[in-house]
């Protein structure tokens, strides 16, 4: 894996931030090599490398654990 890897996970909610995409919504389908499969909101399936795309879940996930007093 490439040395801009980070945490993602099949049905990851995430925004393309480069590209004719970008901007567009969209959830993480597979992780095939060194790229993200990603359905955008309109069902169209679309690759995109790790660091072009902000990761609203991994955001949640990393909030979460950092959060103090959580049960």
């Amino acid at each position: 894996m490439s040395s801009t890897y980070v945490d993602h996970h099949v049905g990851d909610k995430v925004r393309l931030r480069t590209g004719g995409s970008k901007g567009l919504r969209g959830t993480i389908l597979a992780l095939p090599g060194d790229k993200l499969q990603v359905q955008l909101e309109d069902g169209k399936k679309i690759q995109a490398a790790s660091q072009d795309v902000t990761n609203f879940s991994l955001a949640a996930r990393k909030a979460w654990q950092t959060m103090k007093g959580r049960a």
